[in-house]
């Protein structure tokens, strides 16, 4: 099922503590780990998707706010490909 690239931000927070592993699974460490957001994109017509948004600072997010897809490195396979994660960034 194809969807919209574009939608409004529903709802986020701030993930200020490296999560868990596993399910986490990113390359960064407790000490190198960088706050991000995560939130809820309302895509029109279809649904809501949960995910990672390139903003992180809580104070340039508002709630329906327009997003749009991207796609950003996340890590690599052990065999050395890269790794990538959907996400949402503001429409500017």
């Amino acid at each position: 099922m194809e969807l919209p690239r574009r939608g409004r931000l529903w709802t986020f927070t701030t993930q200020r503590f490296r999560p868990p592993s596993p399910p986490y699974a990113g390359a960064d460490t407790p000490e190198t780990f960088v706050p991000f957001s995560v939130g809820y994109v309302e895509l029109p017509g279809a649904c809501r998707v949960e995910a990672r948004l390139t903003e992180p600072d809580p104070d340039k997010l508002a709630i329906g706010q327009e997003m749009e897809l991207t796609v950003l490195p996340f890590g690599s396979t052990p065999e050395g490909d890269e790794t990538v994660v959907f996400a949402f960034q503001p429409v500017r």
